[in-house]
């Protein structure tokens, strides 16, 4: 492969990669919403949670626990509550980027 062939490929590969991090900012929102409401849901009935969330709603709520339990055993936040941290992600302005979101839902 000659040089000009190879400076054509790498470009498109770095493309991919900024909108990926746009996608989880704004599935890490979403998410957190759903777990948010999952329990805001599971306590004003009086039953499981489950019976009444999709299993996508279930999967976007994971993620956003998964993230944030993660980013809480790496860094120092002002709360070791997820549902707070949860709280602050879903009311955050969704143009933020996922560091900014994870900080934010910290205190910082």
């Amino acid at each position: 492969m000659n040089r000009r062939t190879l400076l054509f490929l790498i470009p498109p590969l770095f493309v991919p990669t900024l909108t990926l991090a746009a996608d989880n900012a704004e599935r890490l929102v979403k998410g957190c919403s759903e777990l948010v409401a999952i329990y805001h849901q599971r306590d004003q009935k009086k039953m499981l949670a489950g019976w009444t969330t999709s299993a996508s709603d279930a999967l976007l709520a994971g993620y956003c626990r998964g993230v944030l339990d993660e980013f809480r055993r790496t860094s120092l936040c002002d709360t070791h509550d997820w549902h707070v941290q949860a709280q602050r992600v879903a009311q955050a302005n969704t143009s933020a980027s996922i560091n900014e979101l994870l900080s934010h839902s910290c205190g910082r």
